[in-house]
C-alpha cells in the first residue's frame, strides 16, 4: 500500500490477502519519488505551524501550558476530546465523533483551512487509531503537519 484511502487495509486484505504497508502510507516520511498521488509533498496544510500530539494527554498538556503562557492555540480534535478542552483563549475545531472515523476523515481538510484563518498562533491535532480509515486520517495529518509532533513535555516549549 502506497497511500491509504477510503477502502481500509482490513477490507483490502480480505480481497487480496497479504498487503505490505509502506512507511509512506503510515505518514512517517515523504517519498523521494512520488509513485502515487499525494506521496511526496506536504499539502492541504495551513501556513501556520501545525503539530500532532503524540497522545490525548499530551494534547491537553500543550493546551494547558499555552493557556498559562497566554499563547493562543487552535485544537483540531474529536467531539469527545472537545469536552475536555476548557482553557480560555483556545479555539477548538471539532472533526466529529470518534465513533465515526469516516466523519472525521470527511472534516479533516476543512479543519486545516480553519487553522489558517483562526486567531491562533499555531494548531495542534489529536491523534487517532491507525486502523481502518484511521490509517488514512493519520497519513493526512502527518503530511499536513510536515511530520512535526509533540511527544514529550520538553517538546512543548518549541511551539509555545
Amino acid at each position: 500500500m502506497l497511500r491509504p484511502g477510503p477502502f481500509t487495509l482490513e477490507e483490502l486484505r480480505k480481497m487480496f490477502g497479504k498487503i505490505v504497508v509502506s512507511d509512506y502510507a503510515k505518514g512517517k516520511h515523504e517519498a523521494k519519488v512520488a509513485v502515487a498521488p499525494g506521496m511526496k509533498y506536504r499539502h492541504y496544510a495551513p501556513n501556520k505551524p501545525l503539530v500532532l500530539a503524540n497522545n490525548k494527554q499530551m494534547l491537553k498538556e500543550v493546551v494547558e501550558y499555552c493557556s498559562k503562557k497566554g499563547i493562543s492555540v487552535a485544537v483540531i480534535c474529536s467531539d469527545e476530546m472537545k469536552k475536555e478542552i476548557k482553557q480560555k483563549g483556545t479555539e477548538v475545531i471539532s472533526l466529529g465523533s470518534e465513533k465515526n472515523l469516516y466523519e472525521i476523515a470527511s472534516n479533516l481538510f476543512d479543519s486545516f483551512l480553519k487553522i489558517e484563518t483562526s486567531e491562533a498562533e499555531f494548531g495542534i491535532v489529536q491523534p487517532f487509531p491507525q486502523k481502518g480509515i484511521g490509517l488514512a486520517i493519520m497519513n493526512r495529518i502527518r503530511k499536513a503537519t510536515g511530520f512535526s509532533s509533540i511527544i514529550s513535555t520538553s517538546d512543548i516549549k518549541k511551539y509555545c
